[in-house]
């Protein structure tokens, strides 16, 4: 399972630390969890939807483009 928001609202990693997890176990990803954030005025991470987060985005299309087909 990937939950594609632990690493960026929880730890502080943001988009590109999410993004490069992602990129060392996209291989081994059979189900997806969806958790969007975006950084708020004060500079917080705080969660919005899926289309308002551009790693969602990235991570999606990604997956898309090599077949994934799991859910």
């Amino acid at each position: 399972i990937f939950d594609t928001g632990n690493t960026t609202g929880h730890d502080g990693a943001g988009y590109e630390g999410s993004w490069d997890y992602y990129e060392k176990c996209k291989a081994y990803i059979v189900h997806i969890h969806i958790k969007s954030f975006l950084k708020n005025d004060e500079g917080k991470w705080t969660t919005c939807w899926p289309d308002q987060d551009p790693l969602q985005r990235r991570v999606l299309s990604d997956l898309k483009a090599n077949g994934y087909t799991d859910w």
